[in-house]
Parts: structure tokens; sequence; C-alpha cells
């Protein structure tokens, strides 16, 4: 007997309607025979709302308490769906993270799966029953409550997925598949019908927000497909994995030429980074202060100048950075900078493809459109999969509208 395994985002959860919704389709899939293992997000923005509450009481809550008060919201979601499923006489049961077997690292607010247990799922799914997940979730070996970092309800899914034999993941969201952008920003974005693991990572990293880029590379890890699609079930979505195989055959010129060109596949915006820019003397090891280091970096540049001191830029998510400006302590092996700069007004665009490294010539034919339309830039960096501009927060929105128009409009997706 298959197993599926669905996962439904906040949007698609957001209110009892949309729960019941999701319950007929479950239970149309329950009644085919297959197994069904659902992964819920917290409805709409619960999360939001939690962090909201505990900011009223402390502009600094204990990440152990946040934990335990943000993973309330996923436990609600998966209550009312096996409440709505019962009501169509599905068959269901809920479980929290730790119920699931999900076990972590000590981390709060951003736990690494240790290992998946899912003996209780088994035995469930053995009964016929739907087994609903608590997404983001886990425990600890000194049994408490962590949080697998925000959108961590993907990596569950996939998690789960791959320690029970499924065949492949199914994210369910509110767009149709993986588009070639933001369809807020861009209209026109185009659905892509399938994406490698690698630059699906770095769209995710760089400002994707379809899927979390830590359930990308736990999927990448084990070879293991997943399927972004529409929770209503509206289109194909986009297969993310290696390349599907096609048959062999000779190929016309027009399908392989130029041949080893780098095909651009989408267009990724961080509508809000810091840009950290620092100097420090000769022999120096650059490195952020721990509380601006938790969060994700997004680009990092070291240089050194001719007098031998060494210039360390960063870009992260304001988000994910300190809210005062970062105190470098100075210690013999590192150093301390002579000069910080930061700068809040910031925005990265990223161009990102199925090469390895873009090349120069993209940063050149990209220099040229901004500058063109007399748009302001700071930087350009070309990276694994992809080419990042950083921009004034004010240019962000048009330099994608004009990025895309030149480079990803009429692509086949």
């Amino acid at each position: 007997m298959a197993l599926r395994v669905l996962k439904f985002g906040g949007t698609s959860v957001g209110s009892p309607e949309k729960i019941l919704r999701v319950a007929e389709r479950i239970a149309a899939l329950h009644e085919t025979g297959e197994q069904v293992l659902v992964v819920v997000s917290a409805m709409g923005q619960t999360t939001d709302e939690l962090t909201v509450l505990a900011q009223g009481i402390t502009a600094t809550p204990p990440r152990r308490e946040m934990d335990m008060l943000l993973t309330a919201g996923e436990r609600i979601s998966m209550a009312l769906l096996a409440m709505a499923l019962t009501t169509l006489d599905c068959p269901a049961i809920s479980f929290t993270g730790s119920q699931s077997g999900i076990i972590t690292d000590d981390e709060h607010a951003d736990a690494r799966i240790f290992s998946v247990r899912p003996f209780r799922i088994e035995d469930e799914l053995g009964r016929g029953k739907v087994v609903i997940v608590a997404g983001f979730q886990g425990v600890s070996e000194k049994k408490e409550i962590t949080t697998l970092g925000r959108g961590g309800s993907d990596t569950t899914a996939v998690a789960m997925a791959i320690r029970l034999g499924a065949a492949r993941s199914e994210i369910h969201t509110d767009v149709p598949a993986v588009l070639s952008a933001d369809p807020r920003v861009i209209p026109r974005a185009r659905p892509l019908s399938s994406i490698a693991f690698d630059p699906m990572i770095v769209l995710s990293h760089l400002g994707g927000r379809v899927m979390y880029w830590r359930a990308l590379r736990l999927a990448r890890r084990f070879d293991h497909p997943v399927v972004v699609g529409s929770a209503h079930g509206e289109s194909a979505g986009t297969l993310i994995g290696r390349e599907p195989a096609t048959e062999t055959r000779p190929r016309t010129l027009e399908e392989i030429e130029p041949m080893e060109s780098a095909r651009l596949l989408a267009l990724a915006l961080e509508s809000s980074v810091v840009w950290i820019r620092t100097e420090w003397p000769e022999g120096s090891i650059p490195q952020l202060p721990a509380d601006w280091s938790r969060g994700p970096c997004l680009l990092h540049h070291q240089t050194q100048t001719r007098d031998g001191k060494i210039r360390a830029e960063w870009v992260l998510p304001d988000a994910g950075a300190g809210v005062d400006p970062p105190v470098f302590a100075g210690d013999a092996e590192r150093g301390r900078p002579s000069l910080v700069e930061i700068d809040r007004d910031h925005a990265l665009v990223s161009l990102v493809g199925d090469a390895a490294n873009l090349g120069t010539d993209l940063s050149v034919e990209a220099a040229a459109v901004l500058n063109g339309n007399s748009l302001v830039y700071r930087s350009m960096q070309t990276g694994a999969h992809a080419l990042s501009i950083l921009v004034p927060t004010e240019n962000a929105e048009e330099a994608c509208r004009l990025l895309h128009a030149e480079f990803l409009e009429g692509v086949d997706g």
C-alpha cells in the first residue's frame, strides 16, 4: 500500500472553511486505499501573533519559552484538521512532534533533527487512519520541546517521508508551483515544471519563500523528490530533484545551441537586508558576533588591501540580524575591526540558474540593464548558482521587473 506524505502551509489551513476544504481533499485520497500522512503548519499568521504576544511581555524572551509558545500554533491546526476529517467519517489522529518521534538536538529555535522514530505513526497508519503531524517541532533527548526554524514544517514533512519510505514529499501551498519570481512583484511570473536541488536551495536561501532551504538540503542528501503545488490541486506543480530521465535520441540544433550556456531559472528577492562592511588588521579572522550570526548569512565577501588589511562584508536578512550594532570583541586570534559600517535600507535581488557559477558575462549584462535604466545598485556578487545584486530598497521591485523581463520572460520552464 503506497504512502502519501502531504504538507499544508499556514495559508492553506488559515480558517475553519479552508481546513474543511483540505479535509475533503484528504478524505478523497484516503478513500482510494492509500495511506496518508499529513503535516500542517500553524493557521495563517498565528506564529507572528504569538511572537507579538511574547514581545508584549519582554523584548528578549527566553528561547526555550518561545519554543513552548510557538509550537502551540501547529497543535491547533493538527487538532482542528483531525476533527474535520472525523466529521467526514474519515478516521484520523493527530500527533505533536514529540509524539511523532522527531528527536532533535538541544538548540532552541533552530534545532536539527537527530532521528525520526515514528512508531506510533506506523501503528496508526496500519490501522487505516490518516495521521496528522504538527510541523516545525520536535523533542530533544533531554525531553525539551524544540522548534526547527521558521519554515520547519517543510523539514518535518521531508524527514517523515524519507524515514517512512514515501516515494516523494508533496508540499501544498498558495501558489500553483515554484515560479520564476514572486507573483506579487512580477504578475507574469511563470511556473517551472522542474528544478534541480542545488538551484532550488539557492533560490530558497536568497529570498524564495516557497520552501524552506533546510528541508531541501535534507531532500538532496537522500535524493528524495519533492513536488510543490497548489493546496487546491489546480496544477501539476514543480518537481524538485534530479532531472527526470528522458529518452535517448539525437538532438536538433535548436535544442542544444548554445550547448554549455547557463540556463537562468528564477529571480529571488530578499526585500529587507542589512549590509555590514568592516576593515580588519592584517592576520585577523573576520567573524560576526554571536548575536548577529544566528540567522542565515545571504552573502559574505572578503578581500585583502595592498597594505595587508582585510575588508569583510556580510549581507543578512534584517529579521535575522541583531537590533543594536554588532559589538566585535577583540582578541589575539581574530583581531578587531577598525571600521564598521552598517546600512539597513537595502534589498537583495538574485538571478538563479542551473550552472554552478553563472560567470562574468551575466554580471556585465545585468549591470547594463540596470545602468541603462538609471537604476542605482551597490554591488554584485556571483556565487553558487546565483548572481546577487544589492540595491537600495526603493529600487528593489523595479530592479526585479527589469531583470525578469530581460533574462526570464519567454524562457521555457
